[in-house]
């Protein structure tokens, strides 16, 4: 079974492929989507939603241990991203710039690695 895992789902692009894929059957029960204001969706019971901020990046590994053992190809739309507040560089805080570098950076790549690990133990395409 085909997987898609979709981050940054709540809001904006992430939104509309979220909306899209509900609707599609070809999709029915294979999707993860992954953000934060879960509240703001209209969710469909044949999927897995999975509630938690990009800025951090230790949910990680309960959201890999739950992924189902019939899985054999994964999908990764990195989706999730911040961009405020926009400004010149020697007026941000660092709040700012490390929220900023852990959503858009670090946790994708963290993600892309505990996924790459997870597909290769488990012989994942």
């Amino acid at each position: 079974m085909e997987c898609i895992i979709l981050t940054g789902c709540t809001s904006g692009l992430g939104l509309a492929i979220h909306e899209k894929l509900c609707i599609d059957s070809a999709w029915e029960g294979r999707c993860l989507f992954v953000g934060r204001g879960m509240s703001r969706l209209k969710k469909n019971s044949l999927h897995l939603y999975f509630e938690m901020d990009m800025s951090s990046c230790a949910d990680w590994d309960e959201l890999i241990a739950g992924l189902s053992e019939n899985i054999t190809r994964v999908t990764l739309i990195s989706n999730a991203g911040v961009i405020h507040p926009i400004t010149d560089v020697s007026l941000l805080a660092m709040d700012d710039v490390d929220r900023a570098v852990n959503v858009n950076y670090l946790s994708p790549l963290s993600l892309v690695s505990k996924l790459s690990w997870w597909t290769k133990n488990n012989r994942v395409s």
